[in-house]
């Protein structure tokens, strides 16, 4: 990727032993949106930079060291406690939209958890059976109000009261520090606000998981329905990756620690004073301004997406894959341009590419998954375009 982002993602790349390229750099920008996701917008769409991020590649290929230096990104700007290794419940992703304002899910084996979520209700696993719909409407009110259910506000309002206890018994025993004050105050707010619905509400996620686990759950109702339609997919084809020469583990340089920590307070360090802070800006978000040139791209890349849409309405009932790719290009160049401050046609045409690529690699894997009963030639020609497809792909005689 260009600027910022492409120096990120060669770090990140450095950090596993195996060549990773597009995965590292499909972590750059999922790493980069959730660090200046409460603190920036577009101009146009008052767009976020909240983004769901699938990353497939063989087990034993890299993706721990992946998954590690995208961590290590985020607690250093601060982020940690806002950060989650898996899902337990629809509820415990509302509670944690409520302890911080942002929940960012990064999960390893995440194919076996959408699994067992698909499965829920065969298996008793009610608690999982609102996962997905809490995850999609959480998505989209980045920039508004997340309403829930009467049974989950009064499970909030319980925890937070019972926060809000343990709280002043730390005053009472440590005396009215800052962190103590911060936090009863934005319980406060919580529980004053919360009949209107959680306020804006940061959620992202991104799972790492292998293309046997996960392949199978791009069907034609998950992408439909929207939650693969809102996903970016990032499949590594090459299953044996080079291991590189003399690798060596190298720390994240301070010049790029710096950059990224002051872009996350948006110019202020204050948010990194205290480990107990709440990761939370209710404030205004620095709005990133469009050139001339970069908005009449994004005017023609809407066209293009309709376009292709109505194509898929008559060819495969697919169109809504396409009716979301202009939001994921804004959401892509806004994450592109933040480090320098403006939306240049540079980051909207490498973002335009990467989502053109996105929707018709998902295309493929729902017509191989969906077509492999009814239609076995259909779906083993689509499982060797999706194989073979980009400048990584599999070889003809694999």
């Amino acid at each position: 990727p260009p600027g910022l982002a492409g120096n990120l993602a060669a770090w990140i790349e450095s950090r596993t032993r195996r060549k990773r390229e597009a995965l590292a750099a499909m972590s750059a920008i999922w790493v980069m949106g959730v660090v200046f996701g409460l603190r920036y917008r577009d101009d146009r769409d008052r767009a976020t930079t909240n983004l769901f991020v699938f990353n497939v590649a063989a087990s034993g290929s890299g993706k721990d060291g992946i998954l590690g230096a995208s961590a290590e990104v985020l607690a250093h700007c601060g982020l940690s406690a806002a950060v989650h290794g898996t899902i337990k419940s629809e509820q415990e992703i509302a509670r944690n939209l409520t302890r911080h304002q942002m929940a960012a899910y990064m999960m390893d084996e995440v194919g076996f958890l959408f699994q067992k979520i698909s499965g829920a209700r065969a298996s008793g696993a009610s608690y999982l059976e609102g996962v997905v719909g809490l995850l999609m409407s959480a998505y989209s009110k980045a920039d508004g109000r997340l309403m829930v259910s009467g049974d989950l506000k009064e499970d909030i309002r319980g925890h937070l009261r019972k926060e809000l206890t343990q709280v002043e018994k730390a005053m009472d025993e440590h005396g009215e520090k800052p962190n103590l004050l911060a936090r009863q105050k934005a319980i406060l707010y919580q529980l004053d606000t919360l009949d209107a619905g959680i306020d804006r509400p940061f959620l992202a996620m991104t799972g790492y998981t292998t293309e046997k686990n996960f392949n199978a759950l791009v069907t034609f109702e998950s992408a439909t329905t929207g939650f693969i339609g809102r996903a970016i997919l990032c499949i590594e084809q090459d299953t044996t990756p080079v291991t590189k020469k003399n690798w060596k583990k190298l720390p994240m340089p301070d010049s790029l620690k710096m950059t990224m920590q002051q872009l996350s307070s948006g110019g202020s360090y204050d948010k990194l004073e205290s480990k107990d802070r709440r990761v939370e800006h209710y404030g205004e978000r620095i709005e990133i301004p469009t050139t001339a040139e970069a908005a009449a791209m994004l005017d023609n890349i809407v066209d293009l997406f309709d376009q292709m849409a109505y194509e898929h309405k008559e060819r495969s009932g697919l169109e809504a894959l396409p009716m979301r790719g202009y939001e994921q290009v804004s959401k892509v160049s806004l994450i592109l341009a933040v480090p320098e401050g403006v939306r240049t046609v540079e980051h909207v045409r490498w973002a335009y590419a990467l989502i053109k690529r996105d929707i018709e690699s998902k295309m493929r894997l729902v017509l191989a998954n969906d077509s492999e009963k009814s239609d076995p030639a259909r779906a083993l020609l689509m499982t060797l375009l999706q194989m073979v497809d980009g400048p990584d792909g599999e070889t003809s005689g694999v």
